[in-house]
Parts: structure tokens; sequence; C-alpha cells
């Protein structure tokens, strides 16, 4: 039984809520997970030009965001992210590019509030 629902199929898609939030050259952009600082990092850099602070744990509740490599299960430490969490929390894991899907929405918000 468990080892079913650690060989479920991921996660496609979810709908949940993010923000986007301006002040002068400041955007505030909220993700509803744990999100690796890798994607947070890549945020900021495809919005030059901006002070960017992602805050993550906001307005939902959807545990981590792993990079692609936290999926490589023959590395334990490194699957508890994309596996073990989702599982105890009765959801499928998602997809590997799942932080690249979240760093497109997060850069969108901030072309949109920003006007770019």
């Amino acid at each position: 039984m468990v080892l079913d629902s650690y060989n479920r199929m991921p996660l496609d898609q979810r709908q949940t809520q993010m923000q986007a939030l301006r002040i002068q050259d400041v955007l505030i952009l909220t993700d509803p997970g744990e999100t690796f600082i890798t994607f947070a990092n890549q945020t900021q850099e495809m919005l030059p030009g901006w002070k960017v602070w992602v805050a993550g744990y906001a307005n939902d509740y959807v545990g981590y965001i792993p990079s692609a490599d936290r999926y490589d299960v023959t590395h334990v430490q490194f699957s508890y992210p994309a596996y073990f969490t989702p599982m105890m929390n009765g959801e499928f894991r998602y997809r590997e590019d799942v932080g690249d899907v979240l760093v497109h929405e997060l850069v969108s918000f901030g072309h949109e509030i920003t006007g770019q």
C-alpha cells in the first residue's frame, strides 16, 4: 500500500493561489509552497531592475516545490521533498518541472504588474 502511493503518477496540475504586489521598485511575489531557493534566484534574474522578494507559504499550502535533481530516488536525502512529503500529505508528487512552471508564473506576474 505504501509502495503504491510512492509510485503514483505525478500530479499534472493543481489549482492554487498566487499574488503579486509592487511597492515602487520592489516586487513581492507569493507562492503557496516551500520553494527551493534556486527558483527564487531564477525569478529574480528574470526580472532585472527590480528588487524581487519571493515569499512562500502564502494563501495556500502545497508542500515543497523541489528542484528536478530531488527526484533522484537513488539518494533518499534528495528524494524526501519530491516523494515522501507529498505522500505524507496524501498528495501526488509533482512533475519534475514544477519549479520551472512556478518560475514562469511568478515572472509572468512580475511582468504583468510592472507593465513589461
